[in-house]
């Protein structure tokens, strides 16, 4: 990809969540299991993130690459149910970001999960085509350094427990 449009790319990863300012706190830190009703209300955040994006951001390919990361390439993702045809590289790219995130950082419900109970996780959404066998690749030749910048540990550390 060009400069720009990594830079592009980086400021969807940034901003792929805003839609969350909207969800109420309650919901968003609940420790327990979420309602269905709940449930859909997080998963609105990915509509609100799109119309807060669209006010701001000029760039609507932009907007789209962040709005995409729970699109999956079955069509199981939401909001838009979209499917492989229609998911560019960023949005994959953005997708597969997220959930390795996700599986990493702690949540209120749970601890984050180790590397390999991750890469297990996300081995076997792109092995039932969900997410983007070669983005996944990707990740899984640089998994150390993405699992230490995802979970804020030093990645000279992360590098050297791994040889």
């Amino acid at each position: 990809m060009s400069p720009r449009r990594q830079r592009e790319l980086y400021l969807a990863g940034l901003l792929h969540d805003i839609g969350k300012l909207k969800t109420p706190k309650t919901i968003l830190h609940k420790e327990e299991a979420l309602t269905a009703s709940e449930y859909n209300c997080i998963k609105r955040h990915a509509t609100d993130s799109r119309i807060s994006l669209k006010q701001v951001i000029a760039n609507p390919q932009l907007v789209e690459w962040a709005v995409n990361h729970h699109e999956r390439l079955d069509g199981s993702g939401y909001p838009m149910g979209k499917t492989e045809s229609e998911l560019d590289l960023p949005s994959r790219i953005v997708a597969l970001a997220d959930v390795f995130q996700a599986l990493t950082q702690s949540r209120p419900y749970r601890k984050g999960l180790s590397l390999d109970e991750t890469m297990a996780i996300i081995r076997k959404d792109v092995a039932d085509g969900k997410l983007d066998k070669h983005v996944f690749e990707c990740i899984e030749a640089n998994a150390s350094i993405c699992y230490a910048l995802s979970t804020g540990r030093d990645i000279s550390q992360q590098s050297a427990s791994n040889e």
